[in-house]
């Protein structure tokens, strides 16, 4: 994805906040599908603006170790941490719980 490419999806609006989220992670932060969806709120510092990847979620085995055992503290920045900032209210322990929001 292009740089102009990754502008336009970072301008759209999006109906569930966290799809946007979803792609964003990967593309800015370089995460991997599995470690996306396995994300949860503990592993997000705001304040420190840091992501704890420590785990990776998979429909077959669950959640489980990174991949390659890649266990890392990856920085927030920009339109990653305004999403996160926006959303950081929510009760639910699981970013991506709902499985919709991953079939992107």
């Amino acid at each position: 994805m292009s740089l102009s490419e990754m502008g336009k999806v970072e301008a759209l609006e999006w109906q569930d906040i966290r799809q946007k989220a979803f792609i964003v992670l990967g593309f800015s932060c370089g995460l991997r599908r599995g470690e996306i969806r396995a994300l949860r709120w503990r592993h997000v510092d705001l304040s420190g603006h840091i992501l704890t990847i420590s785990e990776n979620f998979t429909d077959d085995d669950g959640m489980k170790e990174p991949k390659a055992g890649s266990s890392r503290l990856v920085p927030i920045f920009g339109t990653v941490l305004e999403i996160l900032l926006v959303t950081s209210n929510s009760t639910i322990s699981l970013f991506f719980a709902s499985t919709a929001v991953c079939t992107l």
